[in-house]
């Protein structure tokens, strides 16, 4: 049943568009987009019906769209850039991988979309990009302010780590936007991750993926 699965084109577009959707749906939240337009979208959405005992609310896939993600993501380089350029920003003892957030965000965002990517790891992607994306999690920024974001990058980083000796590593590297290499980036945040989140902390968020 497992190979049946993960070789079934159906099933792939199904959780390609369920992840979407979850996805979606934060996103929404997050930018606050109209409750109207959302339940019309909703009702015509036939993945919407599949999952509404799952999802209180549903986005398709045309709606998630690549302007919606760009939205967030420039959402979060404001965000950032503001902080850099407070006294407080360069002060932060990780304020490099801080910086690097956006660009992390970006780098998901565009691994979940690519077909040489499994569909297994697309799945943790999804839930690493709605972690990121959540305004509560273990380190929130809302209390915490853009330090908070440490968490959130260093599960990305995690993720990142993971999928290196899975797939080619081209398919990383195309994806990144931001400067310096990539993996060795990765690798230097999870090395870090347990001084930056704490054990504990950095622990519950390597079970997450």
């Amino acid at each position: 049943m497992k190979s049946y699965i993960t070789s079934n084109p159906l099933y792939d577009l199904i959780t390609t568009n369920y992840l979407l959707n979850t996805i979606g749906i934060y996103v929404n939240c997050f930018l606050r987009i109209s409750t109207q337009s959302t339940q019309n979208l909703s009702a015509h959405n036939p993945i919407f019906n599949i999952h509404k005992k799952h999802y209180f609310r549903a986005m398709s896939q045309e709606y998630y769209t690549k302007e919606r993600n760009a939205d967030f993501y420039q959402k979060l380089r404001t965000i950032i850039r503001k902080w850099e350029n407070k006294s407080e920003g360069p002060k932060h003892k990780w304020f490099e991988y801080i910086l690097l957030a956006p660009d992390l965000f970006h780098l998901l965002t565009k691994l979940l979309m690519d077909k040489a990517v499994s569909m297994e790891f697309k799945t943790k992607i999804g839930l690493v990009i709605l972690y990121f994306i959540s305004p509560i999690d273990l380190i929130p920024e809302a209390i915490v302010g853009p330090g908070g974001y440490i968490d959130d990058i260093a599960l990305a980083a995690y993720m990142i780590h993971i999928m290196v000796n899975k797939i080619d590593p081209e398919v990383i590297h195309k994806h990144w936007a931001g400067n310096g290499n990539i993996l060795i980036i990765v690798q230097n945040i999870v090395t870090d991750a347990h001084q930056m989140v704490g054990r504990g902390i950095w622990s519950k968020l390597r079970r997450k993926v």
